[in-house]
């Protein structure tokens, strides 16, 4: 009802950009991020009623246009023409509800018209979203599975990485199927899985002694596979472990323990996990556990790839998380503001997080695709309230402010 009061205020001075206001629109209008524009248009129109309408619509495409490029890139925005105009810029009522036109001028061919809006940078950030868009890479993103097989039966373990042996080809079958059931899965929503068993990229590896300095570690940064990532063009690795153990509840059944992960090799965020554990039936181990892991691939990969493209669809991959530190006191009550401030001019600010607060330090987390030192270019300056944001520095991690009264 509240909301309903405030649209009343506006009606007089605001054209509606279509007839009806979206649920979803009026659900997030309390605390959405709005963009003022104000853009000049003309038409050689001649008639007066025909020409506003026209101008109207030519001053929200042009605005929506100049924010898309200003969020995604030019380069991004010429890939993307087609798509953008159809389906983002057709729709610009989602994200330009209400228009405010000055006065239609006349002429010597036609009219002129300046056009004030308001554009909701959130539900404009969800329409890119929506679409792919909003995200850093366009091409088909490439993972590298690094998943070893561990016989807690035997003391035995194998991966990809490692020598073949006869006295393995259980472990060697598991890592196979694994393989198979992530590219399988994967595909399906146009991720590509290197195939490094299949393939035999252990010949590919750098000539280390026997191969084996590469530690299989769970934990994000490990240098030796980023450099591998890297060189083979993965922007995902799929690090993990199946392990096999006896069931101490079942002394004829055995546990299938299965751990991946998918963590981003540019900053070694991780974007995905599954954790299982299965019961195989009771019988020969190998033919109860190869029984088991034809059962539960699929699901177990399946899961792991939804993860995956969640994350991609929300822009999560390829963007960076850095600190903002600002040097000051800033009053508890603009706090809010303040970021909602520094994610309106910022566009590529995906997520914006209070990571401390204290007597002489607010420090903000925010997820975007540009890094710190860029701040420098996109936020170098910010007053409002009577207090002034300024850019004094940045480094990798973090991009540091100083807040102060102005004078």
């Amino acid at each position: 009802m509240k909301y309903l009061i405030v649209l009343g205020l506006f009606l007089p001075n605001f054209i509606l950009a279509q007839p009806k206001i979206s649920n979803s629109s009026k659900a997030s209008a309390s605390n959405n991020q709005w963009i003022e524009k104000t853009i000049e248009v003309e038409s050689e129109e001649p008639n007066a009623t025909l020409a506003k309408r026209e101008l109207i619509g030519k001053a929200i495409d042009k605005a929506s246009e100049e924010l898309i490029r200003e969020i995604i890139g030019e380069a991004k925005y010429i890939r993307n023409h087609s798509l953008i105009q159809n389906k983002i810029i057709k729709n610009s009522a989602r994200f330009v509800p209400l228009t405010r036109p000055g006065e239609l001028q006349a002429k010597e061919v036609g009219f002129k018209l300046s056009v004030n809006m308001r554009v909701s940078q959130e539900d404009l950030q969800a329409m890119l979203l929506e679409y792919g868009l909003f995200y850093e890479s366009d091409s088909t993103p490439i993972l590298l599975p690094v998943v070893s097989i561990v016989d807690k039966i035997s003391g035995r373990s194998w991966g990809w990485w490692q020598e073949r042996e006869v006295s393995k080809a259980d472990l060697q079958k598991i890592s196979r199927s694994i393989e198979i059931g992530l590219k399988n899965s994967f595909w399906k929503n146009n991720f590509y899985v290197i195939r490094p068993q299949s393939f035999r990229y252990r010949e590919m590896l750098p000539r280390a002694e026997d191969k084996t300095f590469l530690n299989l570690s769970m934990g994000n940064g490990n240098p030796d596979w980023v450099e591998l990532a890297d060189i083979w063009n993965a922007q995902i690795l799929v690090q993990g472990e199946i392990s096999l153990t006896k069931n101490k509840q079942h002394n004829e059944s055995y546990l299938i323990n299965i751990h991946l992960v998918a963590n981003q090799v540019q900053n070694g965020r991780s974007i995905a996990e599954v954790v299982r554990q299965y019961e195989t039936e009771s019988g020969r181990a190998e033919l109860v556990i190869d029984q088991k892991l034809k059962e539960v691939i699929e699901p177990v990969s399946q899961d792991l790839a939804s993860q995956v493209f969640e994350a991609w669809q929300k822009g999560t991959i390829g963007s960076n998380l850095f600190k903002i530190a600002i040097k000051g006191q800033v009053p508890l009550q603009l706090q809010d503001n303040l970021k909602k401030n520094i994610k309106s001019q910022v566009h590529e600010i995906k997520n914006i997080k209070e990571r401390l607060i204290s007597m002489d330090e607010f420090v903000l987390e925010v997820d975007t695709n540009i890094t710190p030192k860029d701040m420098q270019k996109k936020l170098p300056r910010l007053s409002f309230d009577g207090y002034s944001l300024k850019f004094e520095s940045a480094n990798e991690k973090e991009a540091i402010y100083r807040w102060s009264k102005e004078l």
